[in-house]
């Protein structure tokens, strides 16, 4: 119907259909990033992408607790206070 009234449409893609499709996989549109919990995981690439220019690729995330060390300094909390509450079974 849409295309005997001229309508422009297309398939609503998923993920899944992203990663496998071949028009996005010779772009290089999807590149995988480490992640220490899973291996690696699918991610779109950087936009723009600029020849002769290869960015860093960027990470999954930080790990679970990675930058508690950094909040509970914020807080104002000492190693030791840190050892304390880990004891008492609170962090």
């Amino acid at each position: 119907m849409m295309l005997a009234r001229g309508l422009p449409f297309s398939k609503i893609f998923t993920i899944a259909d992203i990663v496998d499709d071949p028009h996005f996989q010779a772009r290089g549109a999807i590149v995988r990033l480490p992640d220490p919990d899973l291996g690696t995981i699918p991610a779109p690439c950087t936009v723009p992408r600029f020849s002769g220019h290869r960015p860093v690729p960027a990470r999954s995330g930080p790990g679970v607790g990675e930058h508690n060390g950094a909040f509970y300094g914020a807080l104002g909390l000492t190693a030791a206070d840190i050892a304390a509450l880990h004891e008492e079974g609170v962090l």
